[in-house]
């Protein structure tokens, strides 16, 4: 009886290991993750070269060791798995065209590279500092605060209103001078134009970035110069802002895929939709990759 008793005791007690065992098996302890927070950041530019440091980066796009972890809206925290001494690569985001659903790593911003010690529930802070690449070139900058202004009314077009360069700092997005024209009833339509005309690569990326403080719908496009006329072709509109703004446009497509010419003007352009009101437009670049 009682070797009976023993056989059933050990029975019973492989059977508890065994489930016990099987709810290991399913349910496996959880990995610990390590936390990176990103919040502050730094964009340095050459004021001379590369013009104005104001920016509107909005994304980290996060690589550690060998894994992307993800595009995240700053500032951040955000768990990580991997442990241990290893390199994190930052890219800058930004919205494409102002597009609020469209994030993209801005292709002319260097990516932030530092290494960072991963452990369990330690928060590591990065704080990235971002520069322009150096194959970036700068055909176009306009900020507005010298003498010769590289941009022109184009009345071609039938441009009802002119602009004029305000001087007032209450104005100017930064500095003294920015652009300013306003629509109403007897000016219907305002429409401004490079004065040159700018070489643009095929298949590598351009984009035009700018500040603007509008009352009324702005468009920005490029006008192709070609053999057999020149053509306005529409890139990206921006809405009515009532505190300054900045947007990332890309003409990579547009000028990509235009078969007559890689030469364009960039235009600024308005209608009077309604009441009117005033635009305001303030450091303009145009960059390309070499």
């Amino acid at each position: 009886m009682m070797l009976k008793n023993k056989l059933f005791a050990y029975i019973l007690f492989a059977i508890n290991a065994l489930i016990f065992s099987g709810c290991d098996l399913a349910n496996p302890p959880e990995d610990i993750p390590a936390y990176i927070h990103i919040k502050d950041y730094t964009l340095t530019t050459d004021p001379i070269k590369e013009g104005t440091s104001a920016n509107k980066i909005t994304d980290a796009w996060l690589y550690v060791g060998n894994s992307f972890l993800g595009a995240f809206e700053l500032p951040t925290t955000v768990p990580s798995l991997e442990k241990g001494m290893k390199e994190a690569i930052i890219m800058a985001g930004v919205k494409e065209n102002g597009i609020s659903t469209t994030h993209v790593p801005y292709p002319f911003y260097q990516s932030y590279k530092t290494i960072i010690d991963l452990k369990e529930t330690k928060v590591d802070t990065i704080k990235p500092v971002w520069k322009y690449k150096e194959e970036t070139r700068f055909p176009w900058i306009e900020d507005f605060e010298g003498s010769a202004i590289s941009i022109e009314n184009n009345t071609l077009v039938g441009s009802t209103t002119d602009f004029r360069v305000t001087t007032s700092t209450d104005s100017a997005f930064e500095g003294n001078s920015a652009l300013a024209a306003t629509l109403d009833k007897n000016h219907t339509y305002f429409e401004c134009i490079t004065k040159n005309a700018y070489q643009m690569p095929r298949g590598k990326a351009v984009w035009l970035e700018l500040n603007y403080k509008t009352e009324v719908p702005v468009e920005v496009g490029v006008q192709s110069i070609g053999a057999a006329g020149n053509a306005h072709l529409f890139v990206a509109g921006m809405k009515p802002s009532a505190n300054w703004n900045k947007i990332y446009i890309n003409l990579t497509t547009t000028v990509s895929y235009e078969p007559q010419t890689q030469v364009f003007r960039i235009y600024i352009a308005a209608f009077n939709e309604g009441n009117g009101g005033r635009i305001l437009i303030d450091n303009i670049k145009l960059l390309n990759l070499e």
